[in-house]
């Protein structure tokens, strides 16, 4: 294997996954589909289980207005899933989750791959912290 900085100016894209709280069933998500599948309760609709389980619109927010304010175009966001997805470069975020993103290229007789990946945790932004449960695509060396 083969590892050496990323290009800074490469863009790629993550998926931030916002925290899901509790609302007022008092259900976690889990907590809710073992009960449904149990048969203990019924399922919701579409617009109650966003409700119930979907990033409240102000952590949404907050969130689009931090990627906006750090220049990452916003791919796609979805309060029922919890999620948004940007694009910025390898620079963009090692500087804002303070890490050093490398390209790995592994090549052996059955496989050639190159993926992205650092060494050690991210940190989460200050302001964000309270928003964020984690992040997906900062380390692609898993995904097939």
């Amino acid at each position: 294997m083969q590892i050496t900085s990323a290009d800074l100016n490469e863009e790629m894209q993550i998926t931030i996954a916002l925290k899901r709280p509790t609302h007022d069933n008092g259900m976690t998500l889990k907590e809710y589909a073992d009960a449904v599948m149990t048969g203990q309760i019924s399922h919701m609709n579409h617009d109650e289980f966003t409700y119930q389980f979907g990033t409240q619109s102000e952590v949404m927010q907050a969130a689009l207005n931090w990627a906006s304010k750090n220049n990452l175009q916003i791919v796609d966001s979805h309060n029922g899933m919890s999620t948004i997805k940007v694009k910025g470069s390898v620079q963009q975020f090692n500087n804002l989750f303070n890490l050093s993103l490398m390209s790995a290229t592994v090549n052996t007789d059955t496989i050639k791959r190159t993926y992205i990946t650092h060494e050690g945790s991210y940190t989460v932004p200050s302001e964000m912290t309270s928003h964020v449960d984690f992040i997906l695509g900062l380390d692609n060396q898993h995904t097939y």
